[in-house]
C-alpha cells in the first residue's frame, strides 16, 4: 500500500555543493529507523527534501523532529516534495532481441512539487487545498451519489474509495483493498489544474516542479501523444532519473537533448530501502552533485546555471584537484581578539568558510574589505606586506591605540593545518610565501611608475604572478618565465628548422613526381626506349657468322 510518504532528500556537500537523492519513509515502518539512518549520513551531506505521496505528513514530522525536538543536528535544511499522479497514461515500451519495440501494460505519469521549506499548514491550505479531482463513478447519474469532487483530505480518499468499492460488481468487491488504499491509489490530477492550484501569491517564486524520466519516456513518440509529451517535460524545471551510473545518465540526458526538451536532468537514488542495504536504491546513493547555498533559491540558481552548478559523476573535478592540493587552498579564514585582550568596542569576531573557487568581498566603503584581504595576505605569509592599506602604523597599526596588538588572523588550510599570524607583526623574510597578494595601493604604485619608465617593473611584476599559476611539473627546473620561455622558444625554433628541412625534403619530391607526370616526360621515357631497343637491334645485326670449334668435329677427335 502506498500511503503516507516517500521521501526524497537532497543532501549537500558543503554549503556550496549539493547533492539530491531519494530516501525510505513508510507509515508502516516507522520513522524512528528513517530519522537514525538521516542522522547517520556523512557529515557533508547537508540539505534532504521529504517526498510525501499526496499529502505532507512525512515533512511535518521530519520538520518536527528538527525543529522541536533537536534531531537531525547533521542537516541544514529540509524542502518539502508532494508527489502527485497525472491524469496521464504512458504505454510501457519494451524492446525485444531483434530491436523491435512493443507496448505492454500502462504506468501513470508521476509530477513532483519541490517547495521551499514552507509550513505545512502553508501547503495544505494554498496548494492541496485547492486541487479538487472529479470522478463520475454510475453512469447516468445526476445526483452526488454517484459522482465524487472534494478537497484532498484521508477522510474525503477514504470515501471515494468506498465509492469505487460499490460501484464494482459484487462478487469483485472482496477484491479490493481498504477504502482509503483504494481512493489513494485512484487519485489523478490533471497537469492544468496543478498548474492553477501554484499560481498563488503565497507560493510564488516558492515552488519547482520535476516529472519523472523514466514515466515520461515511455510515453510513445505518435501522432496522439507528442504534443502532450512535450508539454509534460517542458512545462517542468527538473527531470528526476535513477541511473545505473554516470555513464547511463549521460545518456540518458543525450537522449533529452536529441530530443529538444528539457534537460536539466538529476539522478536521484529513488531510495526505497535503508543505507545498510545492498539495493542501489538506498539512502544516500546518488551520482549528483549542486554547487549552491544549502537553501531553495541556491537549488533555483543550480538550475538556471545548470551546466555551471551540477555534475554527475562520483565527485567533482574541483574537489579532486583540492583533495590532491590540501595545502594551497584555503578553507575558512579567521580573526579574533587574544585571550584577555582590554577592549571593550566590537571589532574582529570572523570565522568565515571560504570556497574552494572566487570568492568576492563586496560592501561599501570602510566596511573591511581591505582589512579581510590584508589579514588573508599577512597569514599567508605574503612578500607585499609593506603595502598593505588596513595594517600600517597609519591605521590599525597605529603605535598610539595599539589596536592591531590585541588580534590574531589566521587561514585555515584543507590539510588541517592552520596559519596564524599576530596583527601587529610582519611576515620574517624568511618565511615562505602561501599567498600571492596585490594591495591595490601596490598596483597603484606600479601604475604610476609606467610614466616614468616603470613598464619593465610593471611587466616583471605580472610574468612572476603569472608564472607562479604554473604547475612545478611544468616548469622544467627553471625559476622563471623569461628562462623557462627562451628554453621553450629554443625548443620551438630547433623543431622548426628540422620541419623545415623535412619539408623542403617533401617539396623536392613533389616537384619531381610532378615533372615526371607530364606528357613532355612520358615522351622522353618512350624515346629513350626506342633509341635503346634500336640500339639492340643494331648490335643484334651486326654480330660476327658464328664459327666451330674447331676442336669438337668427329676428325679432329679422331686425330
Amino acid at each position: 500500500m502506498e500511503s503516507g510518504t516517500d521521501p526524497i532528500y537532497y543532501p549537500v556537500r558543503r554549503p556550496d555543493e549539493q547533492r539530491l537523492t531519494h530516501t525510505p519513509f513508510t507509515q508502516n515502518s516507522g520513522h524512528a529507523p528513517f530519522l537514525l539512518d538521516l542522522e547517520a549520513l556523512p557529515a557533508d551531506l547537508k540539505v534532504i527534501g521529504i517526498n510525501d505521496y499526496i499529502f505532507i505528513d512525512g515533512y511535518e514530522r521530519v520538520r518536527k523532529a528538527k525543529v522541536q525536538h533537536g534531531r537531525l543536528k547533521n542537516i541544514d535544511l529540509i524542502l518539502p516534495v508532494i508527489e502527485l499522479r497525472l491524469d496521464k497514461f504512458a504505454g510501457v515500451v519494451k524492446k525485444d532481441k531483434d530491436g523491435n519495440y512493443s507496448q505492454s501494460g500502462w504506468n501513470r505519469i508521476n509530477l513532483h512539487i519541490v517547495f521551499d521549506a514552507l509550513d505545512p499548514e502553508v501547503i495544505r491550505q494554498q496548494f492541496l487545498g485547492s486541487l479538487a479531482p472529479c470522478y463520475q463513478l454510475i453512469p447516468d447519474s445526476h445526483n452526488w451519489n454517484g459522482r465524487w469532487k472534494g478537497v484532498i483530505t484521508r477522510d474525503s480518499l477514504s470515501e471515494l474509495g468506498q465509492m469505487i468499492i460499490d460501484s464494482a460488481p459484487p462478487e469483485k468487491r472482496a477484491d479490493y483493498a481498504s477504502p482509503l488504499h483504494e481512493g489513494f491509489n485512484n487519485l489523478c490530477v490533471s497537469l492544468e489544474k496543478v498548474i492553477e492550484a501554484l499560481d498563488r501569491h503565497y507560493l510564488a517564486g516558492k515552488y519547482l516542479i520535476a516529472v519523472g524520466k523514466t514515466e515520461w519516456d515511455n510515453l510513445k513518440w505518435d501522432d496522439q501523444s507528442i504534443a502532450e509529451k512535450r508539454n509534460i517535460i517542458n512545462q517542468a524545471n527538473l527531470v528526476f532519473t535513477a541511473a545505473e551510473n554516470p555513464a547511463a545518465y549521460d545518456a540518458a540526458r543525450k537522449k533529452l537533448l536529441a530530443s529538444n526538451v528539457k534537460a536539466t536532468l538529476l539522478d536521484c537514488s529513488d531510495a526505497h530501502s535503508l543505507s545498510s542495504s545492498d539495493n542501489k536504491d538506498r539512502i544516500g546513493n546518488c551520482f549528483t552533485w549542486i554547487k549552491a547555498d544549502p537553501t531553495f533559491d541556491g537549488l533555483v540558481q543550480a538550475i538556471t546555471e545548470f551546466d555551471d552548478r551540477v555534475f554527475i559523476g562520483d565527485t567533482p573535478p574541483k574537489r579532486l584537484l583540492v583533495e590532491t592540493n590540501r595545502t594551497k587552498y584555503a578553507s575558512r579564514i579567521r580573526v579574533s581578539g587574544k585571550p584577555g585582550n582590554t577592549l571593550t568596542d566590537p571589532w574582529f569576531n570572523v570565522d568565515m568558510p571560504l570556497s574552494h573557487d572566487l570568492v568576492a568581498i563586496i560592501g561599501n566603503k570602510g566596511s573591511g574589505k581591505s582589512a579581510m584581504a590584508d589579514i588573508a595576505g599577512l597569514a599567508g605569509d605574503t612578500k607585499n606586506f609593506k603595502s598593505f592599506s588596513f595594517l600600517n602604523d597609519k591605521r590599525f597599526r597605529n603605535p598610539r591605540n595599539k589596536l592591531a596588538h590585541q588580534f590574531v588572523g589566521a587561514l585555515c588550510w584543507h590539510d588541517g593545518t592552520e596559519s596564524e599570524r599576530q596583527l601587529d607583526q610582519d611576515p620574517a623574510e624568511t618565511s615562505v610565501e602561501r599567498v600571492k597578494y596585490l594591495p591595490q595601493s601596490y598596483l597603484e604604485t606600479l601604475c604610476n611608475e609606467l610614466g616614468d619608465g616603470g613598464s619593465a617593473t610593471f611587466d616583471a611584476e605580472l610574468r612572476k604572478i603569472i608564472y607562479t599559476h604554473v604547475p612545478e611539473e611544468a616548469r622544467l627546473g627553471y625559476n622563471s618565465m623569461d628562462d623557462l620561455l627562451d628554453f621553450k622558444v629554443a625548443e620551438i625554433d630547433s623543431s622548426r628548422e628540422q620541419l623545415l628541412k623535412e619539408i623542403s625534403k617533401v617539396n623536392a619530391e613533389i616537384l619531381q613526381t610532378e615533372r615526371r607526370l607530364t606528357p613532355e616526360f612520358k615522351l622522353s621515357l618512350q624515346e629513350q626506349l626506342d633509341a635503346k631497343v634500336a640500339e639492340f637491334v643494331a648490335l643484334e645485326g651486326s654480330k660476327p657468322a658464328q664459327v666451330e670449334d674447331p676442336s669438337a668435329s668427329e676428325v679432329t677427335q679422331a686425330e
